[in-house]
């Protein structure tokens, strides 16, 4: 029997992006699927476009208010969920997930940003396939290539201890040279991941709803690692992305959302005896990386947004040490062995001071 999976796809004020995503959903040869669009409360013609497309299609299509639903089937249809503001892409997710655990037996969820494209007719049967290998596997990601020049966007997100990332491999021509890492990597990237449910119902909180926007996808890895659940890259099929078509790319904004969250996330996930040191450093490099990117992008908003960065933690401290309590008492798995997924050295140093974008292709975690 084909296993079940509920695609979801996140849509703010981005129907052009959302519709080609789902027109290349519904080429895939694979029988068993659900599409749920969240809509974040859209002010452009979002609506009115995706009931118009799914009507011509004649896809089966429901429609429902935020917290409203019932048990669906997995007839290739599509479900619209209209949230009632812009939650961001992590509550966002988070409403459309548990709607799918709470209405559904979805063996797997596809978490799918509205800005890619699939381009291979078997992705499901490909990935389901890669992630059964191994019962503790607990995400995949496929190859991400832009969509405007087919360069890799994303192999995998690279972690260093404390706690800067990448995506391996960007801007650079694919030829390959990624596609033996299948396990070299500390994150799947947000804009495709495939999940296992069992992962996501023992882990509870998928994603951190404090964050907003950004590093969600590094933290969830981090706490599928500590407890005891691999993280994956499979190049054997490939998604395009647009990238930053709802954000609208990098800013000093996004900069401040990246660095806020990741500070919550260090301190959230690594234990007492690592965390005492490793947080002040990780301090220091925010405040050098923020410095390097007012230069190196001549725009000294990046510096003025680091003090904020440390106020934000400070007045949600409480919130995150409950979080960190609940994190620690149940995690598997000690950081000695998360480390081994993750840069011993600082990613953010070397970019600082060489001022060379992107990494080089030799900064992957020892194996």
């Amino acid at each position: 029997m084909d296993k079940k999976i509920a695609i979801l796809i996140l849509n703010w004020n981005g129907w052009k992006d959302t519709l080609e995503c789902l027109e290349s959903i519904f080429n895939v040869s694979y029988p068993s699927y659900k599409v749920i669009v969240m809509d974040n409360n859209s002010s452009d013609n979002s609506l009115k476009m995706i009931r118009k497309w799914a009507r011509e299609m004649k896809l089966p299509y429901k429609e429902y208010e935020e917290n409203e639903g019932e048990v669906f089937s997995f007839d290739k249809g599509i479900i619209l969920i209209k949230n009632k503001k812009n939650y961001g892409f992590a509550q966002g997710n988070n409403i459309g997930i548990n709607y799918i655990l709470n209405y559904s037996d979805a063996d797997y969820i596809f978490l799918l940003n509205n800005d890619t494209v699939i381009i291979d007719t078997n992705i499901f049967q490909k990935m389901i396939k890669a992630i059964e290998e191994d019962t503790q596997t607990g995400s995949v990601q496929p190859k991400l290539l832009y969509y405007q020049n087919k360069k890799i966007n994303s192999t995998g997100l690279i972690c260093d201890i404390f706690g800067a990332v990448y995506h391996r491999g960007r801007f650079e021509k694919d030829y390959g040279q990624y596609d033996k890492y299948k396990d070299s990597l500390f994150a799947a990237a947000g804009a495709a991941i495939l999940l296992r449910r069992s992962c996501l119902e023992i882990l509870g909180d998928i994603f951190d709803e404090k964050f907003f926007a950004y590093y969600e996808d590094v933290d969830l890895a981090w706490r599928m690692r500590l407890m005891g659940f691999k993280v994956i890259y499979f190049s054997e099929t490939i998604c395009l992305h647009k990238e930053g078509r709802t954000s609208g790319g990098p800013s000093p904004y996004t900069n401040y959302l990246i660095c806020r969250n990741r500070l919550r996330s260090i301190i959230k996930n690594y234990s007492f005896k690592n965390l005492i040191w490793i947080l002040p450093v990780a301090i220091l490099l925010e405040f050098l990386l923020c410095l390097w990117l007012s230069f190196s992008r001549k725009n000294i908003k990046y510096f003025f947004l680091s003090l904020p960065v440390l106020f934000w933690n400070i007045i949600n401290i409480k919130d995150t040490l409950k979080r960190r309590e609940k994190i620690q008492s149940i995690r598997k798995c000690s950081d000695e062995k998360i480390m081994q997924y993750m840069v011993r050295r600082a990613l953010s140093i070397k970019n600082f001071f060489s001022l060379i974008l992107p990494f080089s292709k030799t900064d992957v975690p020892p194996k």
